[in-house]
């Protein structure tokens, strides 16, 4: 993006080059970088559609959301008998999902699934809320573990899942601005953490990893 304001710049001063270096000026003072950004959803759940048979699914969160809407596709499905979601990091989550009629029966801020194959046929609608304090190195792998009935028979599956989130932050160096993206620990080298972290830090967590992890994350942002 940055070399195509160059060139459109550059191109601009071509145009104006017969004008007076005072009109020059003050069109480049404006802010011709200035844009607004357009997430790439529209609803407060980003939607993610996958394939038959998918093993593994990595997502990139946009911006305003970390509530994930997976439309998983499996075969000839006939009923789930459970999901849970795993995972083997310090936050040691083994969490069986509640089923629901309908997805938006959901909290934002809550786990769960919808099956009905009157509406979308061989689709599962699975709702991930993945809080902000789980991406502190900026990537949450949890499994998804699914049994379900064919054929008279239960059999299990699993996905692999990533949730991705960079934070946008900007250093200086020798009085220039240098843009780039990472991980909890970085952005608290220029920046203060939002409140929100530090709420899900102790709400998501009490009860559920040991008091020095908690503090080691408290530390990311703090020093």
């Amino acid at each position: 993006m940055r070399r195509f304001f160059t060139l459109a710049i550059a191109a601009f001063g071509v145009v104006m080059a017969g004008c007076s270096a005072t009109s020059y000026q003050g069109e480049l003072g404006k802010d011709v970088a200035k844009t607004e950004f357009t997430n790439h959803y529209n609803t407060p759940a980003y939607v993610v559609h996958t394939s038959e048979d998918v093993e593994n699914v990595v997502v990139y969160l946009p911006k305003d959301t970390t509530v994930v809407r997976l439309k998983m596709k499996v075969a000839n499905l006939e009923d789930i008998v459970y999901m849970k979601l795993v995972d083997e990091s310090p936050f040691a989550i083994d969490k069986v999902l509640r089923r629901v009629e309908n997805i938006d029966q959901l909290g934002l801020g809550q786990d769960g699934y919808m099956y009905e194959p009157s509406v979308e046929k061989n689709i599962i609608t699975l709702q991930v809320f993945v809080p902000a304090v789980y991406l502190y190195k900026s990537a949450y792998k949890p499994k998804l573990v699914y049994a379900y009935k064919r054929n008279a028979r239960v059999l299990q599956d699993s996905v692999e899942l990533t949730f991705l989130k960079k934070r946008y932050y900007v250093y200086h160096k020798e009085g220039m601005e240098y843009p780039a993206y990472g991980d909890v620990a970085k952005y608290c080298e220029n920046n203060s953490m939002e409140k929100e972290y530090f709420d899900q830090l102790f709400e998501v967590n009490t009860n559920r990893v040991d008091e020095e992890f908690i503090k080691e994350l408290r530390a990311l942002c703090t020093k």
